[in-house]
């Protein structure tokens, strides 16, 4: 790359800059050069703003590693003065190279993890997108607008293996495209019209669905497209997303439709940077990669546990001028602190959010009494025996999701709020974000951030107790007789049912407990091992207990302290006074 581009900051009139997103991609021949793709929003004073795909070729970042002299500690450091770092700069796809020639050893080939191990290197965990971000969150603060979002859906047939698409509907605010599978619909002149007059009927003419829906769109704008087959119908609506520049592509349950994407352009032979990439990248930059969030995790028993759907994060990595976003698990993900709802499907949500309650299009039939609505026998029969109708079902999917989030703003809003200069795939990754805020609040204080490395783990950490099995029951004795009176005719006996309990969860208290006390390698003198004389039950106990120091301070005295017990008090009292 002779000439590496650069975004254009001297456009006519133009008061800021605002960076939607940039995604990272290395060149795909493997030459040492990399890419930012990066979706901009171009302010004038009259409150306009312009979309603009951007490209920044070869963006150098800094790194800093500990000047020599200062080289004298063997543990890692949560940050350093920069006066005391030499500061380097590099690109990302040279960072291993420079990362060994600024330490002076190590190994390349062995990846970042392992470099980042080094105690004395500082700056190189925070992404290139997240440094380009906050430049320009920066440098034009007042940059600042409301998402643009655009809502993607697949049908797909439910009587092959396969399952591969049978419709692909795009919506966005007055724009609508409708792409038909032929080989599924049936081959006939009237096919578009038939499935418009299904639209015009069940959705336009609906009291509840009408209203909502001809405020936004013209039933003659709605584009309905019939296909050479799926890939025909997959390429259809990501050529009018290129085109019509969404900030965000939504999708409900991004888990279902990516795959299934990913899967029928691989079985037809269609490599997904021609189809999902915008066409304005250049080839060999170009990248189109889905990585599944975690499916189950591990509870602190040491047993995995299945992950609810709804709370999965997935990552599709696509240079474009939209970014690809689950709109399920971004509801979740904005309203984790207010526990779980009993469904995250698009039907119970749309009904406990919008008012008046909307909901799927719903189709009667004597076929389809006694089915359940939404399952495989409902699918069947609407596929097989009413697929225009089952065509304006499809598009009411997208349009009614495009509403939902008009009324939560959750993609609109909140997720660039929630996520600050942070990448979108790094939502669901506290510690990463929080790694991001401290890089630049550090620096402000002429501070430079330490790296984590392959593992965090210590030698002296194999003598710290274990973090599992933190799971401990109170004594009994503790227990307050106040459970509910349920037993009819027995008033008089109280159960062990409550009312208006709170779950105590220690790993919960992580990140909070570490910033209200003050917790750092810099304000730790010592970390505690072990207590002679005391038993690791009793440790794991008087950890937990000292939160409630007023409440327990008799029972850590006794144990701790080895203080005499209350009766030994009582026994010693009683002597003094020679009370009988």
């Amino acid at each position: 790359m002779r000439n590496p581009p650069k975004p254009d900051f001297n456009v006519p009139g133009a008061i800021g800059y605002e960076c939607k997103h940039a995604i990272y991609s290395p060149a795909r021949d493997g030459s040492p050069h990399d890419l930012l793709t990066i979706k901009e929003k171009i302010h004038f004073p009259d409150g306009r703003t312009e979309n603009r795909l951007s490209f920044w070729g070869n963006y150098k970042r800094r790194i800093w590693v500990t000047k020599k002299a200062y080289q004298t500690h063997t543990d890692k450091k949560e940050w350093e003065d920069m006066k005391k770092c030499d500061v380097f700069t590099t690109t990302q796809i040279e960072m291993p190279n420079r990362v060994v020639q600024a330490l002076g050893y190590g190994d390349p080939s062995h990846g970042m993890r392992r470099l980042s191990s080094s105690q004395y290197l500082y700056g190189a965990d925070v992404s290139t997108p997240c440094l380009l971000k906050a430049n320009y969150m920066t440098q034009w603060p007042n940059a600042r607008s409301k998402n643009d979002v655009a809502v993607l859906d697949l049908e797909t047939n439910v009587n092959t293996e396969d399952e591969f698409p049978i419709t692909a509907q795009l919506t966005f605010r007055d724009k609508a495209i409708l792409a038909v599978d032929k080989s599924w619909y049936g081959e006939h002149a009237d096919a578009a019209n038939e499935i418009r007059r299904a639209i015009e009927f069940k959705l336009f003419q609906d009291e509840t669905i009408g209203p909502r829906i001809r405020e936004r769109l013209k039933l003659e704008d709605i584009e309905i497209v019939m296909c050479d087959g799926p890939v025909e119908c997959i390429k259809a609506v990501f050529d009018r997303a290129h085109e019509w520049q969404p900030d965000i592509l939504a999708i409900w349950n991004q888990n279902f439709d990516i795959p299934k994407i990913m899967r029928c352009l691989a079985h037809f032979g269609v490599d997904p940077i021609d189809v999902l990439c915008d066409p304005r990248v250049p080839r060999k930059f170009r990248r189109c990669e889905y990585e599944q969030g975690a499916s189950r995790k591990k509870a602190a028993s040491g047993r995995e546990i299945g992950i609810n759907p709804a709370e999965q994060w997935h990552t599709l990595y696509l240079t474009a001028g939209f970014y690809v976003l689950c709109a399920m698990c971004t509801y979740k993900r904005v309203r984790l602190a207010g526990g779980n709802d009993f469904s995250y499907g698009l039907d119970d949500v749309l009904k406990r959010e919008c008012k008046p309650p909307l909901g799927k299009l719903r189709h009667e039939s004597d076929m389809l009494s006694g089915v359940v609505e939404g399952g495989f026998k409902w699918h069947d029969i609407m596929q097989t025996s009413f697929r225009d109708v089952y065509c304006a079902y499809a598009l009411w999917d997208c349009v009614s999701t495009e509403i939902l989030d008009e009324t939560t703003n959750d993609l609109g809003t909140m997720v660039s709020t929630l996520c600050g200069w942070s990448e979108y795939s790094n939502y669901n990754r506290q510690p990463t974000m929080l790694v991001n805020d401290l890089h630049f609040f550090v620096i402000n204080k002429g501070k430079v951030i330490g790296t984590g490395g392959k593992t965090v783990k210590t030698d002296m950490d194999e003598e710290t107790l274990d973090l599992t099995g933190w799971i401990v029951s109170l004594a009994s004795y503790l227990i307050v007789d106040n459970g509910l009176p349920v037993f009819k005719g027995l008033d008089h006996i109280r159960s062990m049912i409550r009312a208006h309990v709170a779950d105590l969860d220690v790993k919960s208290a992580y990140p909070y407990g570490v910033i209200i006390m003050n917790i750092s390698r810099e304000t730790t003198l010592g970390e505690l091992c072990g207590i002679e004389g005391v038993t690791e039950v009793v440790q794991r106990r008087t950890g937990i207990n000292l939160m409630s120091a007023t409440t327990n301070g008799v029972e850590l005295c006794t144990d701790i302290y080895k203080l005499p017990q209350m009766h030994d008090l009582l026994a010693s009292f009683k002597a003094d006074k020679n009370i009988q």
